[in-house]
C-alpha cells in the first residue's frame, strides 16, 4: 500500500510540473504519444499544440519507418483500408495501426504523390477539377494547397505542371514546402523547352516563383523527385540530372552512376531516402542473381556501394526463369544491421536483413489485377510517425 502511494505521490509531482512533464514527454516516440493523450485533458492539450509537436519533431529528426502506404487495392490478407489506399506495417505489432486519415478520403480519385518525413503529399480529382493536399496521417490533420500558379500563369495553355515535391524536415526548418517543376511547351523543340519552379510554403499561404526559364534534360523525372538532406533529387536516364537546393532555392548538377553494359533504359529499379541517406538500385538486365544498393555522399560527389544482394533467386524464393520482384523500400534502423530491404514477389510482400541475411514474409498478396507483382516501388510511400501540425 506505501509503494502505490509513493507512486502516486510521483505521478502527481510530474503531472504539477508541467516543465518537468514537457521534458520526459519529449524523449518519447510519436507513437507512444498518441496514446498518452487520453491520460488527461492536461496531457491531450500538451501533446496536442503546435509549439510541442515542432520541438517533438525537430528532437526525433530520423525516426524509424513503421509502415508503407500503396496507391495500389487489393483483395489479400492484409486489411484493405479503403479503395484509395493499402497500409502495410513492417512489424507485425497491434500497436502500429491505420492511421485514421484514411477515412476522410472518400474519393475513389485521391492518390499518393510523394512522402516526406512524416507528411504525404495527395492529390484528387473529382468532377475534372484538380485538389493537392498536405497530410499527416499520424495525428488525422489534412490542408488543402492554393492551386500552383504554373497551372493559370499568364493564362496561358501552354504552361503544364510537370512534377510535384514535397520537402519537409524538421531539423532544418519548421515548416514543409512543397515545389512544382513547370514547362512551357510554346517552343516546338524537345530540348528547348524551358521549364519553371514555384514553391509553396504555408508561412505565407501562397505559391511564389523560384526558378525561372532553365532548359533541362528531356528525361528528368519531374514528378518522382526524393528529398533528402535539404534537396530534392531527380532521375533521368542518362548520366547527368539535376537536383534542387530547397535553401538556396537554386539547381545544381547531380552525376548518376554509369549505364551497366546491357542495361535497357528503364533500368533504375528504386530511388528513395531512408533516415538521411539517398539510396539507389541499378538492376542491369531484365533477371538479376545479384544487384547493389547504392548510396550518394553528402557532398553529391559520388555513389558507392552500400549493401550487395546475392542469390537472389534462393534468398526471395523465386522460381522463374525471369526475375519477378520489385523493390519497395530500403528502410534504416537505428544500427546498420538493422536495416532492411522491402519488396515485393508474386504474392508476396517480404523483408530482407542486410545484416543477418534473413528473409521474412510480410504478408501474403492475393492480386487479380496484377498477379505478378501486386506493387510497383513508386507505387510505395513510407509512413514515419510525427506529431507534427500541418497547416
Amino acid at each position: 500500500m506505501a509503494a502505490k502511494s509513493t507512486d502516486q505521490s510521483s505521478f502527481e509531482a510530474i503531472a504539477g510540473n508541467e516543465d518537468l512533464l514537457t521534458e520526459i514527454l519529449y524523449r518519447l516516440p510519436a507513437k507512444c504519444l498518441l496514446r498518452l493523450k487520453s491520460v488527461s485533458k492536461q496531457w491531450l492539450n500538451l501533446i496536442s499544440s503546435p509549439g510541442f509537436s515542432l520541438l517533438h519533431s525537430r528532437r526525433h529528426p530520423n525516426p524509424p519507418c513503421s509502415a508503407l502506404f500503396f496507391n495500389h487495392s487489393l483483395s489479400a490478407s492484409t486489411s484493405s483500408l479503403s479503395s484509395n489506399f493499402d497500409f502495410i506495417p513492417l512489424q507485425h505489432h497491434p500497436a502500429i495501426n491505420s492511421p485514421p486519415f484514411l477515412s476522410r478520403f472518400t474519393s475513389s480519385s485521391i492518390s499518393i504523390l510523394q512522402s516526406s518525413n512524416g507528411l504525404l503529399l495527395c492529390k484528387s480529382v473529382s468532377q475534372s477539377k484538380l485538389t493537392y493536399y498536405v497530410c499527416n496521417p499520424t495525428i488525422n490533420q489534412i490542408s488543402q494547397l492554393p492551386f500552383p500558379i504554373a497551372g493559370t500563369k499568364l493564362g496561358s495553355q501552354s504552361i503544364s505542371i510537370v512534377g510535384l515535391n514535397l520537402a519537409f524536415d524538421p531539423s532544418r526548418s519548421s515548416d514543409y514546402k512543397v515545389i512544382c517543376v513547370w514547362k512551357d511547351n510554346s517552343c516546338g523543340y524537345i530540348d528547348e523547352i524551358y521549364h519553371g519552379i514555384d514553391v509553396y510554403s504555408p508561412v505565407i499561404g501562397e505559391w511564389r516563383p523560384s526558378v525561372d526559364f532553365f532548359t533541362p534534360l528531356f528525361d528528368i523525372e519531374f514528378d518522382r523527385g526524393v528529398f533528402c538532406n535539404g534537396n530534392i533529387h531527380w532521375l533521368s536516364n542518362t548520366e547527368n540530372t539535376i537536383f534542387y537546393d530547397v535553401e538556396n532555392e537554386c539547381l545544381k548538377p547531380l552525376t548518376l552512376p554509369p549505364a551497366v553494359e546491357g542495361a535497357y533504359l528503364g533500368r533504375f529499379r528504386y530511388f528513395g531516402e531512408s533516415r538521411g541517406h539517398l539510396h539507389l538500385v541499378d538492376i542491369p538486365r531484365n533477371s538479376v542473381s545479384e544487384f547493389d544498393v547504392l548510396v550518394l555522399d553528402g557532398d553529391h560527389m559520388c555513389w558507392t556501394v552500400k549493401y550487395r544482394v546475392q542469390d537472389c533467386r534462393d534468398r526471395f524464393g523465386l522460381r522463374f526463369r525471369f526475375y519477378a520482384f520489385s523493390i519497395l523500400g530500403i528502410v534504416r534502423g537505428e544500427e546498420d544491421e538493422d536495416s532492411v530491404l522491402i519488396l515485393s514477389t508474386p504474392g508476396k510482400v517480404l523483408s530482407y536483413n542486410f545484416g543477418t541475411m534473413i528473409t521474412r514474409s510480410l504478408y501474403d498478396v492475393i492480386d487479380h489485377a496484377d498477379k505478378w507483382l501486386p506493387f510497383k516501388g513508386y507505387d510505395a510511400y513510407q509512413y514515419i510517425p510525427t506529431l507534427y501540425c500541418v497547416r
